[in-house]
Formats: structure tokens, sequence, C-alpha cells
């Protein structure tokens, strides 16, 4: 009998270190989820930016254009 129960105590122990480690590994992996989530917001942050700036860098080549039309004669 003692040595039944010694063994249910060892296979307790052995699944608890193991539950340890996978509670572990679980945690690594959210942190790193988290930081890839993370890390996409400011991607996308970033080329949202990205895109407003060509759009202003885009109007002000038109607005120059337009004014370097305006003040060039015509060559008719």
């Amino acid at each position: 009998m003692k040595t039944e129960i010694d063994g249910m105590r060892s296979k307790r122990d052995t699944f608890m270190t193991d539950m340890g480690l996978l509670k572990g590994q679980l945690k690594d992996q959210n942190n790193r989820m988290l930081l890839a989530a993370q890390e996409k917001v400011r991607l996308e942050k970033l080329a949202v930016e990205s895109e407003a700036k060509q759009m202003n860098l885009k109007q002000l080549r038109e607005k120059l254009q337009n004014m370097r039309d305006e003040v060039t004669p015509d060559k008719h």
C-alpha cells in the first residue's frame, strides 16, 4: 500500500512539474503574441502616416506645377 501511495505521489509530482512547464510556455507564447499585436498596430500607424505624407507631397507637387504654369508664359 505504501508503495502504491508513493507511486501516486511521484505521478502527481511529475504531472505538476509538466503543468508548470506548460503554463510557463503558454505565458511566453501569450507575451510574444501581445508584442506581435503591438508591433502590428505600430506598423499600421506608420503606414497610415506614410500614406498621408505621400498625399501631402503629391498635393504640394501639383500646387508647385500650377504655380510654375501660371508664371511661365505660353510658348504658343
